[in-house]
């Protein structure tokens, strides 16, 4: 469509992301990766179609942000009807579960969408690596098929900065295959019902005064020192990091000029991935304002 700067009534504004965490997402995917995209030897075509991977991204990111969300707004509702009406067993009082069907519904949702933008995140291969559309397929089996596909034999080795970009991704899937495992698993439980399911009974709100006159309360929980409210927490954390430090590592074969390295910060909108121009490294890591075994390199230009 062709727009006539002269005609205010053609222009169009479009707000391309609402981020319902308050920038985190979209510092951490969309604006970081976008910054580092425009200092990389990729073309406009390749830019523009890795922009909107990210902003898909994004998305999901958005969808497990609302779940995590109306999962703690609806808990919290529940816990404090049950706690306003206790169940008093020193009255022979039948025990009273607040139905969790809405907590089951979240939970489910976000364990697909975690599971979905990993998926999702393995296309970078493709803009980075050189991984064909066809070959990427799903973060499938927790991980190892995408391991697979970085083996050396499927990556090729011109530049030679690809094999070491897919090493780097190998011992980082490696690294973090335990929490993911784990994850994917609960997913399929839920989502596909393997080993029998999680049942929809365990996702009830309860608060019971016990016989000796002590108010305890009972909420979904993945295990006795974790409810699924705290799990759904660490997760949110575990993904983004995930997939943050992923991405960066996969970029950096497209940064002929930069090299890159991978800060850990406090803020949870502040950016990790810092770009550090190829001819002043030798220099900042003589001077030691960067220590070089953080850093990771780009391909020299051609």
């Amino acid at each position: 469509m062709e727009i006539d700067a002269n005609n205010l009534q053609n222009l169009v504004q479009r707000q391309m992301y609402e981020d319902p965490s308050g920038g985190t997402f979209n510092m951490r995917i969309m604006l970081q990766f976008a910054q580092i995209s425009s200092n990389s030897d990729m073309t406009e075509d390749e830019r523009a179609s890795l922009f909107d991977l990210l902003h898909v991204i994004a998305l999901k990111f958005a969808a497990i942000w609302g779940h995590d969300q109306r999962y703690k707004t609806r808990e919290n509702e529940m816990i404090a009807e049950c706690e306003a009406k206790p169940t008093d067993r020193r009255k022979n009082e039948p025990m009273r579960f607040k139905s969790g069907q809405e907590l089951y519904i979240e939970f489910d949702g976000f364990l697909v969408q975690c599971k979905s933008v990993l998926d999702h995140m393995v296309v970078i291969l493709h803009y980075t690596l050189g991984v064909q559309f066809s070959s990427l397929g799903t973060f499938g089996d927790n991980g190892n098929k995408t391991i697979k596909i970085l083996t050396p034999k499927n990556i090729s080795a011109n530049p030679m900065v690809r094999r070491e970009a897919a090493k780097l991704l190998i011992d980082h899937i490696e690294k973090n295959q335990d929490w993911l495992k784990g994850m994917i698993n609960t997913r399929d439980r839920m989502n596909h019902f393997t080993s029998g399911g999680i049942p929809p009974m365990s996702f009830g709100v309860a608060s019971i005064i016990e016989k000796d006159g002590v108010q305890t309360l009972h909420r979904p929980r993945m295990s006795k020192d974790m409810t699924v409210k705290e799990y759904m927490t660490s997760t949110v954390d575990s993904v983004l990091f995930f997939i943050e430090r992923f991405i960066g590592l996969a970029m950096f074969t497209r940064l002929p000029r930069y090299a890159i390295q991978y800060k850990h910060s406090e803020d949870p909108k502040a950016m990790r991935w810092n770009l550090i121009p190829a001819a002043l490294m030798q220099q900042l890591i003589d001077s030691a304002q960067i220590d070089p075994s953080k850093i990771v390199r780009g391909a020299p230009d051609k």
